[in-house]
């Protein structure tokens, strides 16, 4: 008996003839034969053929273009095309041997690279903001009464902490409206090096500061330099330009630095007030870079047990190649179909959150601004809630979009990728963290409230968490 593979994207059968009046069916593909897992994958099976024995005056072969009357619309925009390929399979070698790579670089087998085996180094230069300035006025605001901490080598190479002065405060010191042009510390315990030590000013209505509610955006940055604390004292720091300040908003210094070669802390003089006016962070805090073919593979124990409400949220900060087309992350079905997956963006630059499928997916997507998307960290939020029809995108907290009529259920997953689509291509580029999967909807007052904390039991949706993806290891290994 000949047996032959058949390999169509459509509806096939076969019709044999043995003798004038007689007629050997063999039914094919039909709509019911699985289609094969992964994207624009055929239909697929073996089928026994009559014996070369037995000779025919004609062959016939009868086959209905795809459009599925199984799935809803019957016909899509990729219907427009159909093939079909007979394999016929001589036994004398396999397949494989003809096509399996040796190797794969990068998701590609070139004929040939280049690679080392010692650690390599890549560079990235950056311009400094500084200035000399001559004041013509001064303000000194508060009297010392205690000792601030600017660092914590202890903790973390990195830090960052923010001071709100109100207006009262500037205007009671002797602080007029105007340009200000500089800033100074007063030092009460010396120390080293603090690379990348950088300035940002806001002007903010806000009159306290809290951290569930950290103030990110309207900031111009006026210094940014490498930076010794060697001497006590009074420290300066000439601004690369002035700040505008119009005498009656309140005044926020956002101070960072990117690397400590301290051992001890640096402390400044500082004073007491009666209202929440700082905020620091040094804990170590790390996060997951994407490039060239990277993805996570994760354990599908808590997302299997998806079914009709979802909530997936994380950071992300795209590099200098976005946008391209990627997903951010991916999860598909025992049938190569997606269940839920992120487009962040798309290389049109829209954002695409497709959850819940039955062979085809609900989809929502928006045009998001490159701010948004690469070269600064964003918090993004993606909803759905079967029960209430309804798929939202929120951005750094706030709602971004919106899509209704939206009632197809997520379960059945059995892969779930990180930094690429289902099966490892699409992949994202840039640094992803803090992802957080939940089995139910969340609104929009708790993922602003806690897109910016670490998760604990005290969360309101704490028992519905199922997946928590911090990336906080900061070392591991690469396979």
């Amino acid at each position: 008996m000949k047996k032959l593979i058949l390999i169509a994207i459509l509806f096939a059968s076969i019709i044999g003839y043995a003798d004038e009046g007689d007629t050997i069916a063999v039914q094919t593909i039909d709509f019911t034969t699985p289609v094969n897992p992964g994207w624009n994958q055929p239909r697929e099976g073996y089928y026994l053929f009559p014996s070369d024995t037995i000779s025919f005056s004609k062959i016939l072969m009868y086959h209905t273009l795809k459009c599925d009357p199984t799935q809803n619309p019957a016909c899509g925009e990729w219907d427009y095309t159909t093939h079909n390929n007979l394999w016929h399979h001589t036994g004398d070698y396999d397949s494989n041997m003809y096509y399996h790579s040796n190797f794969m670089v990068g998701g590609a087998s070139p004929d040939s690279f280049m690679y080392m085996d010692d650690v390599s180094w890549k560079y990235r230069a950056w311009l400094e903001y500084s200035n000399q300035t001559s004041p013509l006025t001064s303000a000194e605001i508060g009297t010392s009464s205690t000792i601030s901490p600017l660092n914590d080598p202890t903790s973390s190479a990195d830090g960052r902490q923010q001071y709100l002065y109100r207006a009262d405060e500037l205007l009671n010191a002797g602080l007029t409206a105007g340009d200000i042009t500089g800033l100074q510390f007063s030092i009460n315990t010396t120390g080293g090096l603090l690379r990348k030590f950088t300035i940002r000013l806001a002007a903010t209505e806000s009159d306290s500061i809290h951290p569930g509610e950290i103030i990110d955006a309207g900031f111009v940055k006026v210094f940014e330099k490498d930076m010794t604390f060697d001497a006590g004292g009074w420290i300066s720091f000439p601004f690369s330009f002035p700040f505008h300040w119009d005498g009656s908003l309140n005044l926020l210094f956002d101070i960072s630095y990117e690397g400590d070669e301290n051992i001890t802390s640096i402390e400044l003089d500082a004073s007491d007030v009666t209202f929440p006016a700082a905020i620091t962070s040094h804990d170590e805090n790390n996060c997951l870079y994407f490039h060239q073919g990277d993805f996570v593979e994760v354990p599908v124990d808590g997302v299997m047990t998806l079914d009709s409400a979802i909530t997936i949220s994380f950071w992300a900060n795209g590099n200098w190649m976005q946008p391209v087309n990627n997903s951010a992350l991916e999860a598909l079905n025992a049938e190569g179909q997606r269940v839920f997956n992120v487009h962040l963006p798309w290389s049109n630059g829209n954002v695409y959150w497709d959850c819940g499928t039955d062979g085809a997916y609900d989809r929502i997507f928006k045009a998001v601004s490159p701010d948004d998307y690469k070269g600064r960290w964003t918090h993004w939020a993606f909803t759905k809630d079967v029960n209430d029809h309804v798929m939202k995108i929120y951005k750094n907290g706030i709602p971004f979009h919106i899509g209704a009529n939206k009632n197809k259920l997520m379960d059945g997953i059995t892969k779930f990728k990180i930094g690429s689509n289902g099966n490892g291509n699409s992949n994202y580029e840039g640094m992803l963290d803090e992802v957080r999967i939940y089995n139910t909807s969340i609104d929009q007052e708790t993922i602003a409230a806690w897109m910016r904390k670490d998760l604990d039991a005290s969360h309101p949706a704490y028992a519905n968490l199922i997946a928590y993806i911090k990336f906080d290891e900061g070392s591991g290994f690469q396979t």
